[in-house]
């Protein structure tokens, strides 16, 4: 890969990386009383949404996290070895857990009935639903990527053995 695709993925890779860390320690932090004058006062799941969110954006800077040390392999061009399939078994994990996160903070707002947000049109309800289904897809993917990467670690095994 060259040398400019990888910086510009880099650069966007620290970019998102700042976007949660904001998210952690400065957006939902600050969004308590606004969350708590929409529930009611008292609410006291509000902690634990908080927790879940803060938890979610732990799985999204792991994905970072193995990005980055995927494009390390890339760019020594080691890619295709067995080492490649721990980084790429983060990433599964790791969305995994984003998604039961997702999808359990969605339930428990369905359940308890809180799913109509200041918004009418897109309240946190949706919004969860619309994260757990970008969630699953997106680690479909990594999994049809994951074997498209054991099937050329295979091929380049082989042709090695060839020569």
């Amino acid at each position: 890969m060259k040398t400019t695709a990888l910086i510009t993925v880099r650069l966007g890779l620290i970019g998102a990386l700042l976007l949660t860390l904001y998210g952690q320690f400065i957006l939902i932090p600050g969004t308590e009383s606004g969350v708590v004058r929409h529930f009611a006062p008292g609410f006291h799941w509000l902690y634990v949404y908080m927790a879940a969110a803060v938890l979610g954006l732990v799985c999204v800077q792991v994905v970072l996290f193995a990005s980055w040390k995927l494009l390390d392999q890339i760019q020594r061009d080691t890619i295709f070895t067995a080492k490649s399939f721990r980084w790429v078994d983060t990433v599964v994990w790791a969305t995994g857990a984003g998604v039961v996160l997702a999808g359990g903070v969605a339930l428990h707002l369905a359940a308890t009935g809180r799913t109509g947000g200041p918004i009418r049109r897109f309240d946190e309800f949706d919004a969860m639903i619309l994260c757990v289904g970008v969630g699953v897809v997106f680690g479909l993917l990594v999994v049809i990527l994951r074997s498209l990467l054991r099937k050329a670690v295979d091929l380049k095994t082989e042709i090695a053995e060839v020569i």
